[in-house]
């Protein structure tokens, strides 16, 4: 795993539309109040081919992924119109051009099960950025620059295990001693169409802490008690992500762990994966 700290291609990517400043006022008007933390980008994202053996990272900003995001959604909606603005083509051109390039940060989502049997699900805030208002899981965010560093490893994994704990750790204020990396596990990754084809990473993991000693940050976050919570086998853990995939309001990454820790409970092809979840969460 390579990290290259003085490329921002985003910036490129903003500053050849003829309409940058203008546009990006007008959303910062918007909003203008969130932390513009270091970010990070997978260069070779896309290269499924490739007999590359590193991953290489970009630095970048949140703001920077925000306004490409947005750029990049103008496109798709507009793209049946043929008044299709200049910063849409414009940017429908650089990602051809760069089609080895996830456009938008690493994202990152977690969901965390205590030591009493506790499935911990979240509620976003109305007033966040992104999934405002929406059911999410334990830990979701994006992996910050200063991962890298605190990871202690040049293993992708071991980056992505990091970002789902400081997450986890984050929004329900839990001390890392109750977070471990070797109880984490990582069960898949999707883009995020819409988001610039934004990675994000799912997993889930083991708490050595009950749930009343999960405080949440209601700056962020507060419970979800919609449903029973508390899973102690494979038969309620079908259940409970049946009944929460029936509802409208799931976060995106949420929608898609629970959807992939269903299959991976159902279909024959995932067995082993099986295995492995069994003895994290169901093993005495």
């Amino acid at each position: 795993m390579l990290h290259e700290k003085t490329q921002n291609f985003q910036y490129d990517v903003l500053k050849s539309s003829a309409k940058k400043l203008k546009y990006l006022e007008s959303q910062d008007k918007i909003h203008n109040s969130f932390i513009n933390e270091e970010k990070v980008l997978i260069k070779n994202f896309y290269s499924s081919a490739s007999k590359e053996s590193n991953i290489k990272l970009l630095k970048t900003s949140y703001f920077n992924s925000k306004e490409v995001e947005k750029l990049f959604a103008k496109m798709f909606t507009k793209s049946k119109n043929k008044n299709t603005s200049a910063s849409s083509k414009m940017l429908l051109e650089h990602f051809s051009q760069n089609e080895n390039i996830s456009f938008s940060h690493i994202g990152v989502s977690i969901l965390a099960k205590t030591s009493d049997d506790y499935l911990v699900v979240l509620r976003q805030g109305t007033d966040q950025l992104q999934s405002s208002g929406l059911i999410a899981p334990s830990g979701s965010g994006s992996v910050d620059w200063n991962d890298i560093e605190n990871s202690k490893s040049d293993n992708l994994i071991d980056l992505l295990k990091h970002a789902m704990c400081r997450e986890l750790s984050e929004e329900c204020n839990i001390d890392y001693r109750h977070i471990r990396r070797n109880k984490v596990k990582l069960i898949g990754h999707f883009q995020w169409v819409i988001r610039a084809y934004k990675p994000e990473f799912i997993g889930i993991c083991q708490l050595d802490c009950p749930l009343n000693m999960i405080s949440p940050n209601l700056d962020e976050v507060y419970y979800f008690k919609g449903i029973n919570l508390r899973v102690q086998n494979d038969s309620q853990l079908r259940e409970f992500c049946d009944v929460l995939l029936k509802r409208f309001d799931l976060s995106l990454p949420f929608q898609v762990l629970l959807k992939q820790l269903l299959r991976i409970m159902t279909e024959s092809k995932y067995s082993e994966c099986k295995k492995e979840i069994q003895k994290l969460w169901f093993s005495d």
